[in-house]
């Protein structure tokens, strides 16, 4: 996907974040659970997939222009109205930086298959006390966690 994404636009191409597209092609396997290998193991964290999403979509936003035809798009009729959903969470349409934004307690989700094939997901929240080029350190974990074993 990314090459094709560079060879139809470069200037697309480098403004994202190649690590997060590369994460959310790694998790796709998770679509299959039946198929994931072993030893598969992934940590998502809500806040930073949740800003890369509303990043990518405000470029897609910008690339993709149905106005001429009358129409508004989805997002464009929500961010007029300030719905609370879109608005929640948004640290573009909030003005605040991608840095303070993923600060703070985060929620997060371990998934992975053991050797023995077992699917295991691990949730916990953590407060994120600094962030240091796109890597996530967390100093502190609270009690809050959930273990699913299958």
């Amino acid at each position: 996907m990314l090459p094709s994404i560079k060879n139809f636009d470069p200037k697309l191409y480098g403004q994202l974040e190649i690590n997060f597209i590369n994460l959310v092609d790694y998790c796709y396997v998770l679509r299959y659970i039946d198929s994931v290998p072993s030893n598969f193991k992934v940590v998502l964290k809500r806040k930073e997939i949740i800003a890369n999403l509303d990043f990518i979509i405000s470029l897609m936003q910008n690339k993709i222009s149905i106005e001429h035809l009358g129409f508004q798009s989805i997002y464009e009729i929500d961010k007029d109205a300030k719905r609370k959903e879109l608005l929640d969470n948004n640290y573009l349409l909030n003005s605040l930086s991608k840095t303070d934004f993923l600060k703070g307690i985060e929620d997060v989700s371990e998934f992975s298959i053991d050797q023995y094939n077992n699917f295991i997901e691990i949730t916990y929240q953590t407060d994120v006390k600094w962030i240091s080029s796109l890597e996530v350190r967390s100093v502190v974990t609270t009690e809050r966690r959930k273990y699913t074993f299958y």
